[in-house]
C-alpha cells in the first residue's frame, strides 16, 4: 500500500523525512515524491524508478540549504494510473497552493473529476487522487475556513482514504482525514509526525494516537484536535509503540506473511473500490468482449485455486462454457481458441513465465487475452488485451495470502460482469460484510493458534470439501505444505472412499472446509467416515452446518457468507492455521525453501 510521511519541525526535517520514507520501501513502491514547505515557497520532486526513487530524493533536498516549516512525503504503489512522474504524489491543484498525499482509493473520482473539470479544473495526471486537491480548492472557494473546507471535501468522497493534505496560505498546518486506511499521529521532542504505518515513529515516539474512520484531524506543531465529519470535537485511540528496529519493516508483526494475512480486509475494500457496477469495470476493461462465448480462466498455485473458485461463481451467474487450466499444462493441449474465446491469465506478479507463455499462445490461435494481475506495468500487464489490477498492494511473503483473495475477489466481480442482470456487481453493504467476516476470522486467530499446535506433532494431512470448499481445500493444503514442509494434500470430500481413505490412521490430520451447508448431509457423512478411522479432525463451519461440530474433534465458526464469497472467509482459517503450525516447527514463514516469490523460468 501507499506511504505515507508528513512532519511539522525546523531541524534536519528533510533528513528525518527521508529516514521515514525509506522505513517504509518495506511496502513496496514503484514511484515517490515529496513536498517542502518554506515560508516563502514550495519545492516537490517525484521520480518514477522503483527502487531508487528515494535515492534520488534523498540527492535532491541534500543540496538545499534551508530547511523546511514542513515537508510530505509519499511512495506509491499504483492503481489508476501507470507508475509515472506526473502519477505520483504529492498532488497540486490549479493555483498550486494545495498538496495532497493520499492512500486508498476514491470510488466516485471519476464524477468528481468530470465535475471539477467542468468548472475549469486542470488536470494532469491519471489518478484518483489528484481530484481531492482540486476539489479542496473548490471547497474553499465557499469557504474562508480551511477546516470547514477539508470537511467538505471529505463528506464528497466515497471509497477508502488516508490522506494529508496542506493549504500552503498556512504553512504551519496540516489536514488530515481517515477511511479504512491507517493513519497515525504522534509526537517527538521536536517534530510531530503524521504517518501511514507506525513502523516510521520507531526510535521517534513511543506512543501515538490512531485515527478512527470517519476523523478529521488540524494538525499543528505539538498538537492537534479531532472532529468527526460533521466537525464536532472527537478524540482518538492512543497506542504504545514499543516494537524494535528489527520489527519495523513487518509493521510489528512477526513476518511478512502474519502482517499480510492481517492487511487482507483492505485488501479486499480496495479490490472492490469503483467497481459496484458492471459500467465501473467496462471502463476498466477496454476491450470488446460482447461476443464472448467461452471462458478459459488460467494460473499456477495460487492462482490456479483462485481459478477453480472462480469457475464456480462464472457458472452459476453466467451462460458462458468455462474451462480452468493450469498455466505449465494450457500451451500443450490441442486447443480450440477463437475470437469468441476469453482467456484470462491470473498471475500475483504478472511475471509468472508459464501464464505468460500461456497467454501469448492464446494470442497466436485468435483468443482475446485479459490479465488478473496485482503488479501495475508486470508483463501480463503489458502484453494482454486489457488488464484488471487486484490492488491488493506490495506482498513481500513468498505465500500467497492477500493476494489470494483479491483474486478470487476480482473473478466473482467479472463474473458478475458476464451475468445477466442488472448493473450491479456487488454493494457497499455486501463488500462491509465481507470485510467485517474477515476481521472477525481474524480475531479467532488464538483460537485457530491452539488447534495448529494440537496438530504439530502430525506428519500428514488431508484437506478435503465440496463444491467451492474443494478449490478452499486445495488452497489450505498448498499453504500448508510451502511453509511448513509437511505432507498435505486435497481431495473433494466425495472421492475419499475412491483411495484417500486408504492413508487414514490416528496420524493423519483431516481439515474439512464444510460451509457448503446445502451439501452439508454428505459433509456430515464424510467426517463420519474420517473419523472412523481415528483421524484427527478440524472443521471450518458456519451457523448452518454447526452439528458438524458434535464429530469433529476441533472447529472454528466463521460468519455466514454468500456460497461463492465463503473461500474468501473459510480460506483464512487455513491460512492462520499453516502459519501458526509451520511457526511452532521454526520454519521462516517468509522465505521457505526452494521457493520463490515469483515463478519466471519454467
Amino acid at each position: 500500500m501507499c506511504g505515507i510521511v508528513a512532519i511539522l519541525g525546523y531541524e534536519n526535517t528533510r533528513q528525518k523525512l527521508i529516514k521515514a520514507l525509506k522505513t517504509l520501501e518495506y511496502r513496496g513502491y514503484d514511484s515517490a515524491g515529496i513536498a517542502l514547505v518554506f515560508d516563502d515557497r514550495v519545492e516537490v520532486k517525484k521520480y518514477a524508478e522503483q527502487g531508487s526513487s528515494i535515492e534520488k530524493l534523498d540527492d535532491w533536498i541534500s543540496e538545499l540549504n534551508q530547511e523546511p516549516i514542513l515537508a510530505l512525503g509519499h511512495t506509491r504503489w499504483a492503481t489508476h494510473g501507470l507508475p509515472t512522474q506526473l502519477n505520483a504524489h504529492p498532488h497540486m491543484d490549479c493555483t498550486g497552493t494545495i498538496a495532497v498525499i493520499h492512500n486508498g482509493i476514491i470510488d466516485n473520482f471519476h464524477e468528481l473529476k468530470a465535475e471539477l473539470i467542468a468548472q475549469g479544473h486542470n488536470f494532469v495526471s491519471q489518478t484518483d487522487s489528484e481530484v481531492i486537491a482540486h476539489l479542496f480548492e473548490s471547497c474553499l472557494k465557499n469557504t474562508s475556513n480551511d477546516l470547514e473546507a477539508f470537511a467538505a471535501t471529505i463528506r464528497k468522497l466515497k471509497g477508502s482514504y488516508a490522506m494529508v493534505a496542506v493549504n500552503l496560505k498556512d504553512p504551519k498546518k496540516v489536514l488530515a482525514a481517515k477511511l479504512t486506511s491507517p493513519l497515525i499521529i504522534a509526537n517527538s521532542d521536536k517534530d510531530t509526525y503524521v504517518v501511514s504505518d507506525p513502523s516510521a515513529l520507531v526510535g521517534i515516539s513511543k506512543s501515538g494516537w490512531d485515527l478512527k474512520d470517519g476523523q478529521i484531524a488540524s494538525i499543528s506543531f505539538n498538537e492537534f484536535q479531532i472532529y468527526d465529519l460533521t466537525l464536532k470535537e472527537d478524540s482518538a485511540n492512543s497506542f504504545d509503540i514499543n516494537w524494535s528496529v528489527d520489527s519495523i519493516h513487518k509493521g510489528g508483526h512477526e513476518t511478512f506473511m502474519h502482517k499480510e494475512i492481517y492487511e487482507q480486509p483492505e485488501a479486499l475494500f480496495n479490490t472492490f473500490a469503483t467497481r459496484h457496477k458492471k459500467s465501473d469495470l467496462f471502463e476498466e476493461l477496454s476491450l470488446d468482449i460482447s461476443n464472448i462465448k467461452q471462458i478459459v480462466l488460467i494460473g499456477a498455485g495460487s492462482s490456479y485455486h483462485a481459478c477453480l473458485i472462480g469457475k464456480y461463481a462464472f457458472e452459476e451467474l453466467s451462460k458462458l462454457h468455462i474451462d480452468v487450466d493450469i498455466s505449465s499444462e494450457f500451451r500443450y493441449r490441442k486447443l480450440n481458441l477463437n475470437n469468441d474465446t476469453l482467456v484470462v491469465g491470473v498471475s500475483q506478479s504478472g511475471e509468472t513465465i508459464d501464464t505468460l507463455r500461456a497467454l501469448r499462445k492464446a494470442k497466436e490461435l485468435g483468443a482475446k487475452t485479459l490479465g488478473v494481475v496485482n503488479v501495475v506495468g508486470s508483463s501480463i500487464a503489458r502484453e494482454t488485451d486489457a488488464v484488471l489490477y487486484t490492488r491488493a498492494g506490495p506482498e513481500i511473503g513468498v505465500a500467497a495470502t492477500k493476494t489470494f483473495v483479491s483474486q478470487v475477489a476480482l473473478l466473482y466481480l467479472l463474473a458478475r460482469y458476464f451475468s445477466q442482470s442488472g448493473d450491479e456487481l456487488i454493494n457497499e453493504k455486501e463488500v462491509l460484510q465481507l470485510t467485517n467476516s474477515v476481521k472477525a476470522v481474524i480475531d479467532q486467530e488464538e483460537q485457530v493458534k491452539k488447534v495448529a499446535y494440537n496438530f504439530s506433532p502430525l506428519k500428514d494431512f488431508l484437506f478435503i470439501g465440496r463444491h467451492v470448499g474443494f478449490p478452499t481445500a486445495s488452497e489450505g493444503a498448498l499453504k500448508l505444505k510451502e511453509i511448513s514442509y509437511l505432507h498435505a494434500e486435497a481431495y473433494p470430500a466425495g472421492e475419499l472412499k475412491h483411495g484417500p481413505i486408504a492413508m487414514l490412521e490416528a496420524s493423519t490430520g483431516v481439515i474439512l472446509v464444510g460451509t457448503t451447508s446445502f451439501l452439508k448431509d454428505k459433509l456430515n457423512a464424510n467426517l463420519h467416515e474420517v473419523s472412523a478411522r481415528k483421524a484427527k479432525t478440524f472443521v471450518v463451519i458456519n451457523d448452518d452446518v454447526c452439528e458438524l461440530k458434535s464429530t469433529a474433534n476441533y472447529y472454528i465458526k466463521v460468519p455466514k457468507m454468500p456460497l461463492l464469497l465463503a473461500p474468501i472467509v473459510d480460506v483464512v482459517v487455513l491460512q492462520l492455521f499453516a502459519y501458526h503450525l509451520a511457526s511452532s516447527k521454526g520454519v521462516d514463514v517468509d522465505k521457505p525453501r526452494n521457493l520463490a516469490k515469483t515463478v519466471t523460468v519454467e
